[in-house]
């Protein structure tokens, strides 16, 4: 991999300001250039039914007419930002590239993907920015594309090795099959988890995943049923990433849970995905993530300290073998649920997403001398510190899930700018687009 000159690195830096401000303008461009040129990408991204996408608003732009969701927009927005911001201090991206680079391998992008997608985005810059993106700068993001390109390449390359070895060969979707669907208890919105389990045709043994790991599924079009000329995807299967919801010792299977209700864009793969019978088959790839309890730079550097997980309705999948995890370890959590409606507040998140298992395993912890798990809600990210009480801000690691995207920024600037909690004790996954 080569070195970035110095001119790219001051020119793409250059160019933070301009992405802050039209950095949506220009990804809504990109997915639309992106699906029109390539069709067959659309399978790889999570294409949604928008409101305008039906209702003829020319304010969502040609991506959201397609049915590309707001929050994929915001994240890659976000993605690119970060990355002109940090162009000057490279050494800092590694855990970043380890995330984005996951999530791929769980989707199985092919490589050949990367080239289409740098230039509809420097063809995205051009149109959004006219006249100032002159020839420097289009230049400068060309060679900054490449070099990223070129990165995430090795890193997945890199990771794509050792799962090899600590799977025995599962590195992409392998064949396994719903051997239980339990409907989680959900008063507004819609749960499932799935229940999976390698076929006979599988030639993988699960390894002992971590907690805040998820996986990739593919499901073949045929499953999905009209929700193909819905959401304008050609191709035999579609995608999602979902986070596993069942403890590490369950041994031959995995669980993983499913969100479609309030704050989540409705998504005909997730439904379809959620309607799968006992029986199906659908392919699963090996538990990515590096969100856990034990990474060196996301990971818990207070174990002895109270615990904050801070999330949404739909992020709640995200952290829950988290918070079983940080019971166990002893600690007394404190689960924070940003929500946005009267219906979504009324109970807890215990009962709506994880049917009881949450509160069991609280229970559970706290009576072979664990954690305590209590439970709060607050209507805005500023409102966290007020809610969980002036010990916490004074002691406790906070976790945040990164559901919606914006929620870990907003967690994070009330807590740290608002309330003088060091940044070192807010911990998130980044900005990953999904």
């Amino acid at each position: 991999m080569g070195v970035l000159s110095p001119d790219t690195v001051r020119i793409v830096k250059s160019t933070a300001p301009v992405l802050k401000e039209h950095g949506s303008t220009i990804v809504e461009r990109f997915y639309s250039l992106l699906f029109e040129r390539h069709p067959e990408a659309a399978a790889y991204f999570n294409i949604v039914p928008t409101a305008a996408a039906g209702s003829g608003d020319a304010g969502g732009g040609d991506a959201c007419a397609r049915g590309q969701s707001r929050e994929q927009i915001q994240r890659l927005s976000m993605a690119v930002l970060f990355y002109a911001e940090k162009i000057d201090a490279l050494d800092t991206l590694g855990p970043v590239l380890d995330r984005i680079a996951s999530k791929h391998l769980s989707r199985a992008t092919p490589a050949a993907f990367y080239p289409a997608i740098g230039s509809c985005l420097i063809a995205a810059i051009g149109d959004v920015l006219g006249a100032a993106a002159t020839p420097e700068i289009v230049a400068a993001w060309t060679e900054a594309y490449g070099f990223l390109a070129d990165a995430l390449m090795a890193t997945e390359a890199k990771l794509t090795e050792g799962l090899a070895s600590a799977t025995g060969g599962w590195t992409t979707h392998a064949p396994f099959e719903v051997v239980m669907v339990a409907k989680e208890a959900v008063p507004v919105g819609k749960a499932a988890s799935l229940t999976l389990r390698p076929t006979a045709a599988a030639p993988v043994t699960l390894p002992s995943w971590k907690p805040g790991q998820y996986v990739g599924l593919c499901l073949e079009a045929t499953a999905v049923g009209g929700a193909d000329a819905d959401v304008g995807q050609p191709g035999a299967s579609f995608r999602r990433t979902c986070f596993i919801t069942s403890a590490p010792s369950d041994g031959a299977c995995l669980r993983v849970t499913l969100v479609s209700g309030p704050g989540v864009p409705v998504d005909p793969v997730t439904e379809a995905l959620m309607r799968l019978p006992v029986g199906a088959e659908v392919g699963v790839s090996p538990p990515l993530g590096s969100f856990t309890y034990d990474h060196p730079v996301l990971g818990s550097r207070r174990p002895s300290s109270p615990a904050v997980f801070v999330t949404s309705e739909a992020g709640v999948p995200e952290v829950a073998t988290l918070v079983r995890q940080t019971l166990a370890a002893g600690r007394p959590v404190t689960l924070v649920r940003h929500v946005t409606t009267d219906a979504v507040a009324a109970a807890p998140a215990a009962e709506q997403l994880m049917g009881a298992e949450l509160a069991a395993a609280g229970e559970a912890a706290e009576g072979a001398g664990g954690g305590h798990l209590s439970q709060v809600v607050v209507r805005a990210p500023a409102d966290v510190a007020a809610a969980v009480g002036a010990r916490a801000v004074a002691d406790a690691e906070f976790f945040v899930a990164s559901t919606p995207p914006t929620l870990a920024g907003e967690v994070r600037d009330a807590l740290v700018g608002g309330s003088g909690v060091p940044v070192e004790r807010v911990l998130h996954a980044g900005y990953v687009p999904a």
